[in-house]
C-alpha cells in the first residue's frame, strides 16, 4: 500500500495529526509497516527528543523534499516535537522547583533564547502546560502540566511525585503542631 492510499484512507481532518494512520494501523515494527518512514516519524514522537528528530531529517532529506504533505508540513511538525519535548521535561524533571528558565527551555527544545518566550506563550495557550511567565526573571512558573498519555513510566512518576507531595505536607504538619 502506497502512503498516499494511507494518508487518503485516513484522512478525515484538517489537521497534519488526521492526514497520518495511527500506529497501531501502521504496525509496531518497520517489517509491518508499508511506510517505514512515516512509522519512524510517529515513533520519533513519541520519543520527544528534538535532535533526534533532527538527525532523522537531515539524513532523510530526499524522502522529505519528495513527500509534499511532510515537506509542506515541515514547520508544524517541528514545533509539535519542541511542544512535546518541553512538557515531557517539565512532566519528568526531578526538581523540587515548580520553576524553569528559558535558558533551560532553550537547551531542551533546541530553539534561541529569542524563540523560548513565544514557544512559551503558545503551550500555555494550548492548555498542555497550567502556569505563567516569569518576565523578569526569565522563567516559566509551572502550576500543572498535562502528560501525553499514562503509560507504566508515567504514572509511577505520578506516584512518586504524590509520594514527594504527602511527605513534604505531613512533615508542614508535624511543624504547625509542633509550633
Amino acid at each position: 500500500m502506497l502512503r498516499q492510499d494511507i494518508v487518503q484512507k485516513s484522512n478525515t481532518g484538517s489537521s497534519l495529526s488526521s492526514k497520518f494512520p495511527s500506529l497501531h494501523a501502521m504496525g509496531s515494527s518497520p517489517d509491518q509497516c508499508p511506510v517505514p518512514f512515516l512509522l519512524e516519524l510517529i515513533q520519533l514522537y513519541e520519543k520527544g527528543k528534538p535532535s533526534e528528530f533532527f538527525n532523522f531529517f537531515d539524513s532523510n532529506q530526499k524522502t522529505l523534499k519528495a513527500d509534499q504533505l511532510l515537506h509542506s508540513n515541515y514547520d508544524l511538525m517541528v514545533r509539535k516535537i519542541r511542544v512535546v519535548s518541553l512538557c515531557d521535561s517539565i512532566f519528568f524533571s526531578q526538581k523540587n522547583s515548580n520553576r524553569i528558565s528559558f535558558e533551560e527551555i532553550s537547551k531542551i527544545v533546541g530553539v534561541p533564547i529569542e524563540e523560548v518566550e513565544l514557544l512559551v506563550i503558545h503551550v500555555l495557550s494550548i492548555k498542555l502546560i497550567s502556569g505563567t511567565i516569569d518576565e523578569a526573571r526569565g522563567q516559566l512558573v509551572i502550576e500543572a502540566v498535562k502528560p501525553r498519555e499514562l503509560n507504566d513510566e508515567r504514572l509511577v512518576q505520578l506516584k512518586n511525585k504524590y509520594v514527594n507531595w504527602q511527605s513534604t505536607i505531613s512533615g508542614s504538619l508535624d511543624f504547625i503542631k509542633q509550633c
